[in-house]
């Protein structure tokens, strides 16, 4: 897989989970996919066990999609800035509680980084700012 192809690849798990499009991201990931958020502390190993996060990020967020402002290739690695933006219309598990729907819209920067072996993605390790996010939508004291 060369530079192209691994950037069109990362940009389409961006575009899935946008599109809840759980087939599409199943079949981007690597049997021994891990995810790493940073933002959290959170890391999820297995395909399944991110479709399960990310189908519960959409069931808070149920309009949020990821528009890409930079990606850049190099080696097995593809970085990703991007803006997650979505409103607030579902329960989030978060603070150490569940934050009730606030009909608020959010709009939060990310920084993405997704690792390649082969043709699939092994990893992605995700930074953004938590903080903000629960700032914007009310949730903080």
């Amino acid at each position: 897989m060369d530079d192209t192809a691994r950037i069109d690849a990362a940009c389409g798990l961006v575009n899935a989970i946008g599109n809840s499009d759980w087939q599409g991201v199943a079949a981007l990931l690597a049997e021994n996919f891990r995810y790493i958020e940073l933002g959290t502390g959170r890391t999820l190993d297995g395909p399944q066990a991110f479709i399960d996060a990310m189908s519960g990020w959409k069931g808070a967020f149920p309009d949020v999609r990821g528009t890409l402002t930079n990606v850049m290739a190099s080696g097995q690695t593809v970085a990703v800035e991007l803006v997650w933006a979505g409103t607030h219309e579902g329960a989030l598990e978060g603070l150490g509680r569940t934050i009730d729907a606030t009909g608020i819209h959010q709009s939060t920067a990310a920084a993405l980084f997704v690792v390649f072996d082969d043709d699939r993605i092994t990893e992605t390790r995700q930074y953004f700012d938590m903080v903000g996010l629960y700032e914007q939508i009310g949730a903080l004291p």
